[in-house]
């Protein structure tokens, strides 16, 4: 799955052939399907493409979730960092449910244990502002903390 993956980021970026995003998508999905290191990575790029429409007629959110939660089950750690946003919720696209922003935070853990900055920064703010409850400054401090130590921001 490595070379198709690879294949798949050469129509992508368009190195070495010209840039086609529907031969990108298809090499993506092949990857996504077969079994190696980089299938996390092509689920994660098959989200961000149906997110955005790229290489397909429209956007699908739906199938873009779809992607970014498989990718981030299986570990992707930018893909957690993602389904967290969505699923929490940002000023362009706020949370559905309470039962979205559970999920969202779980995901956006995940993330923040990996390392990922942006999760601990999001958290932080979950924390300080009470989204799950009561405001728990400890927890919003140590978040913001370990974001900083990250270099977020």
């Amino acid at each position: 799955s490595d070379a198709m993956y690879n294949l798949g980021l050469c129509y992508y970026h368009g190195n070495g052939t010209k840039q086609n995003l529907t031969e990108a998508l298809e090499w993506f999905q092949a990857c996504a399907i077969a079994s190696g290191e980089a299938k996390p990575k092509a689920e994660y790029l098959l989200g961000a493409m149906f997110f955005h429409g790229q290489g397909m007629p429209e956007i699908d959110y739906k199938e873009s979730l779809f992607w970014y939660r498989r990718s981030a089950d299986h570990g992707y750690p930018p893909a957690q960092l993602q389904i967290g946003k969505l699923l929490v919720g940002t000023p362009k696209t706020p949370t559905q449910s309470p039962k979205a922003m559970v999920e969202g935070v779980r995901y956006l853990q995940m993330a923040a244990k990996h390392g990922e900055a942006d999760a601990y920064n999001m958290l932080g703010y979950i924390y300080s502002t009470g989204q799950l409850g009561k405001a728990d400054n400890e927890k919003s401090f140590e978040c913001y903390s370990q974001a900083a130590k990250l270099g977020w921001g």
